[in-house]
Order: structure tokens, then C-alpha cells, then sequence
């Protein structure tokens, strides 16, 4: 199976996810070896949407989901680092951020 579908299914499966988390994904880009995601959070979340849970629950069932799609990955230990960046965008403006995530090369 191609890396581009890996990409593509990845991609789908982290869009549905943040939907049902209520978090609106502004800029994706899924890469060969990693992934940019810009989020944007609304304050007036619920208050057990925490940064860190949004990424996990992104994680943890991205992973769980990808590997049903292709049973081959299963023989790694794991498909994501325990790390991730996150950043506000105080004097960041959200269009360059955009464009940012959307100039990474493959």
C-alpha cells in the first residue's frame, strides 16, 4: 500500500475525529514523516477539552483506525511520538500560519 493512501485515510480519519470533539481543523498537512495540524480551539469549549486530551484522543484513535485500514502497520510499536508543538498565535497571524502548513514540502 502506498504512502499516499496512508495519507489520505489519515487525514479523513483526523477531520472526523476533531469534528466530534467540536474542534475545527483550520490547516492540515499529513506528511510522509510527520504531520502539521493548526487547530483552532474555541474558549467557550468544554471545560474537559484540554489541549492535551484533543491531541491524544487525535492520537490515539488516528492510530487505532489507520491500523484496521492497513493490518500491516500493526507491527510497529507505535505510529506516533508521545511529543507534539503547541503554540497560541498572540502576534501570529491565523493566514500565515495557513500558508505555513500549506507551503511544507513532501
Amino acid at each position: 500500500m502506498s504512502n499516499t493512501k496512508i495519507q489520505v485515510y489519515l487525514k479523513e480519519i483526523i477531520i472526523n475525529k476533531s469534528s466530534e470533539l467540536d474542534v475545527l481543523i483550520k490547516a492540515i498537512k499529513i506528511m510522509f514523516n510527520h504531520v502539521h495540524i493548526f487547530i483552532f480551539i474555541f474558549i467557550s469549549c468544554k471545560r474537559t477539552h484540554t489541549i492535551y486530551k484533543i491531541i491524544n484522543s487525535l492520537k490515539g484513535y488516528s492510530s487505532f483506525q489507520i491500523r484496521k485500514i492497513f493490518p500491516y502497520l500493526k507491527k510497529y510499536k507505535a505510529l506516533w511520538t508521545n511529543s507534539y508543538f503547541c503554540e497560541t498565535i498572540g502576534f501570529i497571524s491565523e493566514k500565515t500560519i495557513i500558508k505555513y502548513i500549506d507551503n511544507q514540502k513532501n
